[in-house]
């Protein structure tokens, strides 16, 4: 999972760096000069280094590891989950307030994984197979 990680993230990283060199010389062009990077001192910059490896590497490394002790539906639905998790926590912890339209697509969000798992549990009972019941005991 680390491996897939590394080359996901590794070639993410590659295409961001050609295109902020790229991006500065076509809006160059056309606005003036804009500088490369922002500016930011050690501070910035290292806490913009803890964004990148906490949040964004942790997570996504945590969500491929998952799928070596969860099934891949489970880790799924779980993701699915993000944005509505996401929006409770900022509710709680931020207090934001949110319109309609999103409460909606909030709780639209998950009822499809409430009914996605009743669906997949169905399926599981569906799929066991029934109890052989003996009819008659035969000691050993």
């Amino acid at each position: 999972s680390w491996t897939a990680l590394f080359y996901t993230f590794g070639m993410a990283s590659l295409l961001l760096v050609a295109y902020n060199f790229m991006l500065p010389k076509l809006a160059g062009t056309i606005l003036g000069s804009p500088s490369l990077l922002p500016s930011l001192d050690a501070s910035g910059w290292g806490f913009l280094v803890l964004l990148a490896a906490g949040p964004t590497i942790g997570g996504f490394g945590l969500y491929n590891l998952s799928m070596n002790f969860l099934p891949a539906t489970i880790s799924n639905l779980i993701a699915t989950l993000e944005p509505s998790l996401t929006a409770l926590q900022s509710y709680f912890l931020l207090g934001e307030r949110f319109t309609l339209p999103q409460v909606t697509g909030s709780l639209l969000i998950i009822c499809g994984v409430v009914i996605l798992r009743v669906v997949e549990r169905r399926e599981e009972r569906r799929q066991q197979p029934a109890p052989v019941v003996s009819d008659s005991f035969q000691p050993e």
